[in-house]
């Protein structure tokens, strides 16, 4: 990230081997400075800033990927004989060793949350059954259909409901909460109803359960929430509690861009060395160390416009690596920084708020598309001929994942990606334009519904 060499060294050894994608060429270049005769030194007097976790997250499989074939082109470059083929050998072990662990990882932390749910919810409903037959029904029990068959579809298709809707995805909301499981619990009084009337136990169970099942989880996702971020508030899920170096104009900007982004920080005030009778006027900048203490803050802005990179550099160092820093730089309106070796940096700017960002209409996008696949591929053998077989392909190209149903007009790389569209969302539009294509699919991405795709679906 920040390294002297002399020119003569370069022109001597060579620069950087293009072989190495990522990772790894910096390696290669000090080992043939050394090779060469000269020495490497590292020189702590000095600092920089350096954004790391930009180019990919370390707990990725990416990551892993990349970084250990680096390491095998090393091998392979500067290593010879058998001790050649046994490092080589080490190395790929090394690789889908710790290319499993990061997957296993990964998969653990997508799934723990709506695992444990479950087994809340079956265990709720397995007590709730239990009271039920003793107190409510006054049988010794029910046939062994209710732990075999009801039971775990409730279960099923009330997790598959928060998942769908997104309860999953942060921050916590609990309307979203409520109506996923109402939503569940709608649909499995629909399979309820479809059942053989020999499966028919109590409905009384399933109603009573929604209100047992909304209040249980709400308890362990407030009790969750407090141990993590000592807060009840669910709105200030980081509890974070920013303050800007720089100009009240630039404050108030700063404040309107993570707005737009519902990061729901608690934004303290700013820090001027110019005095100005301003309400969240907190200082100036030479009782930063002060400000910080007193106010608990665990985020710093800077704002290049008024203070300089060298003093920037400083501060981080003086005030150290507890609070979380950021920078603005001069002339612009982009936060950015990255506090962590496993995260990504921030990058914030002003932006719109797109339906088609967030998680759950993506998840709920794809299962539309694979239903109206399975729908059309039921009633092939209804279509004659070529349209038919059309319908067939484009059915099975929308399973594969290979397309969507409905798509943008335009290659759209400003808005969320989604798969080409077997139909767009210029349907309505008898002579399309450019820009009138551009604001379609704006409009459809910020706005995104299943209606409109089975609008557009109707009418194309």
């Amino acid at each position: 990230a920040f390294m002297f060499i002399r020119k003569k060294v370069l022109d001597k050894i060579g620069l950087l081997d293009e072989t190495f994608f990522m990772y790894g060429e910096d390696i290669d270049l000090s080992y043939r400075i050394a090779l060469a005769g000269w020495k490497n030194y590292y020189f702590a007097d000095t600092t920089i800033i350096h954004y790391k976790g930009e180019s990919t997250k370390k707990q990725s499989t990416n990551y892993v990927r990349v970084f250990y074939k680096a390491m095998v082109i090393f091998a392979e470059k500067h290593y010879s004989g058998q001790h050649k083929t046994a490092f080589k050998f080490l190395i790929n072990s090394a690789i889908y060793a710790r290319a499993g662990i990061a997957l296993a990882i990964n998969i653990a932390k997508s799934i723990w949350l709506p695992v444990l749910e479950a087994i809340l919810i079956f265990g709720s409903m397995y007590f709730l059954k239990n009271y039920w037959e003793e107190h409510i029904k006054f049988i010794k029990a029910y046939p062994r259909e209710m732990m075999t068959i009801h039971l775990p579809y409730y279960t099923l298709v009330w997790v598959s409901s928060l998942w769908l809707n997104g309860s999953y995805s942060s921050p916590f909301n609990f309307g979203k909460l409520a109506r996923s499981i109402l939503t569940g619990t709608i649909l499995i009084l629909v399979i309820y109803g479809l059942l053989p009337d020999g499966l028919h136990f109590s409905r009384g169970i399933i109603l009573f359960g929604t209100l047992i099942i909304i209040a249980i989880l709400l308890l362990w996702r407030s009790i969750y929430h407090f141990a993590k971020y000592r807060t009840l508030d669910f709105s200030q899920r980081n509890n974070t509690k920013s303050i800007l170096v720089g100009s009240a104009e630039k404050w108030t900007r700063v404040v309107e861009i993570l707005k737009s982004y519902q990061k729901n920080y608690h934004q303290i005030g700013f820090v001027s060395d110019a005095k100005i009778n301003h309400p969240n006027w907190l200082g100036s900048t030479n009782q930063l160390s002060e400000i910080v203490s007193i106010y608990g803050i665990n985020e710093v802005i800077f704002s290049g416009d008024a203070i300089k990179a060298e003093e920037v550099m400083k501060w981080m160092t003086k005030i150290g690596p507890q609070v979380n820093y950021y920078t603005i730089p001069a002339n612009s309106d982009f936060v950015i920084g990255s506090h962590s070796k496993n995260a990504n940096g921030l990058y914030f700017g002003e932006q719109l708020e797109l339906n088609l960002s967030k998680p759950e209409n993506v998840r709920k996008k794809r299962l539309f598309d694979i239903l109206v696949a399975l729908f059309s591929i039921l009633l092939f053998p209804l279509w004659i001929f070529k349209k038919g077989r059309t319908l067939l392909s484009h059915s099975l190209a929308v399973l594969s994942g290979k397309k969507t149903w409905v798509g943008y007009s335009k290659n759209e790389a400003t808005l969320p990606y989604i798969k080409p569209g077997i139909f767009t969302t210029a349907y309505m539009l008898s002579t399309p334009k450019d820009q009138f294509l551009h604001n379609l699919d704006k409009l459809y991405a910020q706005n995104y519904s299943i209606l409109l795709d089975l609008r557009a679906i109707w009418c194309s």
